[in-house]
């Protein structure tokens, strides 16, 4: 044998070394073949991509901020509004022909001007009195004190409230402002689930923040982002239930600020229950 050649064992052993490697490779590994797009159908694609994207968020605040009110005969009103949407609300509230009108808000926790009243459900209710709604016709409904889901709390309130008077409803306007209207309406048809009761809404548009172009405003934009963040969370990672099981709404204080017993629908209850 030449001093050049190597042995035959290790050739051998060297071939069954390799053909192991490539069968423990082939049980871990296949080939595949992928196929990539083309140059112009990844273009295509990024168009695509962009014109949507475009779309939606030239049209998101829109979104946000639906007007689709309904035939009905009570209408809530978010109380921490400005004068201005008040004003234009006030409008559409004389032209509903409301047996009642309900303004809701909780603790007034800062403000510039001195106020006569402790919640934003008092200040809005004497605001559209003041302007020329009927006294008897309003009352202010200040939910209870919450840092967070303020707005379920007081869908909740005003739901508990009208079934303790007895005043049933089919239908409820929800007056509220810009983009959270949407956001609005969908936590009150949570609360009012088992009533059925369709829900109407009015987005109040008055003010310094648009709808065209919310993008070049940062107050318009942080709001805008918000309200999504907003709305995310009350459709995928909010429980309605934990507030119900602790919810425990005390109305003594309605009537220390309302004159319940002058509001028109109640009366109008009243005299229709037959006496016994």
């Amino acid at each position: 044998m030449s001093a050049f050649e190597k042995p035959t064992s290790l050739e051998g052993s060297s071939s069954a070394a390799v053909s192991n490697a490539r069968r423990l490779k082939s049980f871990f590994f296949r080939s595949r073949s992928l196929p990539l797009p083309s140059i112009a159908s990844m273009l295509a694609i990024v168009v695509v991509c962009v014109v949507v994207f475009t779309f939606a968020a030239t049209n998101l605040a829109y979104f946000l901020s639906p007007t689709q009110l309904v035939n009905a005969r009570v209408a809530m009103v978010e109380g921490w509004m400005s004068p201005p949407r008040l004003d234009e609300i006030y409008d559409k509230l004389n032209a509903g022909d409301y047996e009642l009108i309900i303004a809701t808000g909780g603790k007034i926790e800062s403000s510039f001007h001195q106020e006569s009243v402790e919640t934003y459900a008092e200040r809005t209710r004497d605001y559209l009195i003041g302007r020329g709604v009927d006294p008897s016709k309003i009352v202010a409904l200040p939910a209870p004190v919450a840092r967070v889901n303020r707005t379920y709390f007081s869908a909740t309130f005003v739901r508990e409230w009208l079934q303790e008077h007895n005043v049933q409803i089919n239908a409820l306007n929800l007056y509220s402002a810009y983009c959270h209207s949407r956001r609005t309406r969908y936590l009150y048809r949570q609360a009012f689930a088992e009533q059925n009761v369709e829900m109407g809404v009015y987005a109040a548009l008055k003010g310094r923040h648009k709808l065209a172009g919310w993008w070049k405003q940062s107050g318009s934009a942080k709001i805008v982002v918000g309200e999504v963040a907003g709305l995310v969370k009350a459709a995928f990672f909010f429980d309605p239930s934990v507030i119900e099981s602790n919810a425990n709404f005390d109305f003594a204080v309605i009537k220390e600020i309302n004159d319940v017993d002058n509001l028109a629908i109640l009366r109008a209850s009243d005299e229709s229950e037959p006496s016994t």
